[in-house]
């Protein structure tokens, strides 16, 4: 009897995870795990900047030990996550800045 276990991503068997909606059993690969340095370095941060997300649960993290690991493909997902979109259409822009009044306005105002 071969071993399963049903997890959170689907069944595993022997090391192969097998969708319910699938019939077919699918080898899959471990995630690359990155270490606090390499995420602080990837992200453009102290790595005690990387530690605080962790200990404040902002960011998905993996203990091995004492130390601290991310998956790389959780990492990306968390970019994406807090991945600020620019304003696309120039009419809401011009809408923006025309609601905004212009500084001779305001020095008039101060008068």
């Amino acid at each position: 009897m071969p071993d399963v276990t049903e997890g959170r991503r689907g069944v595993w068997v022997m090391g192969m995870q097998h969708h319910s909606t699938e019939d077919e059993v699918k080898p899959v690969s471990k995630p690359r795990l990155l270490s606090v340095e390499q995420v602080a370095e990837r992200l453009g941060v102290a790595p005690r900047y990387v530690r605080r997300l962790a200990a404040e649960r902002r960011i998905r993290f993996f203990k091995v030990g004492h130390l601290l690991r991310f998956a790389e493909d959780d990492l990306d997902e968390w970019i994406e996550q807090i991945c600020t979109e620019p304003i696309r259409a120039l009419s809401t822009l011009n809408t923006v800045v025309a609601a905004r009044p212009s500084a001779t306005t305001r020095s008039h105002r101060a008068s």
